[in-house]
């Protein structure tokens, strides 16, 4: 799909040089910085509703599950 967009012209400059120094067009720079951007706060909602159940103030998971969840991920490495 073609779009026409405005963007200021250091950034569109910046944009121009970016592209070239990876070897890509103007639209792949573009493409990718969007698929990025959506990617980023997409992912920032799914984190945020997660925070939100875990959160220690929620009252929407019941007291011991919300204590066994917590006792469970510090137990492991990665927690």
């Amino acid at each position: 799909m073609k779009t026409a967009i405005s963007i200021p012209d250091p950034l569109f400059k910046e944009g121009e040089k970016l592209a070239k120094k990876l070897k890509i067009t103007r639209s792949d720079l573009y493409q990718e910085a969007l698929h990025k951007y959506v990617e980023y706060h997409n992912e920032k909602q799914i984190l945020e509703k997660l925070n939100s159940v875990y959160d220690n103030n929620s009252n929407t998971l019941d007291i011991a599950f919300r204590a066994n969840q917590k006792r469970l991920l510090t137990q492991n490495d990665w927690a």
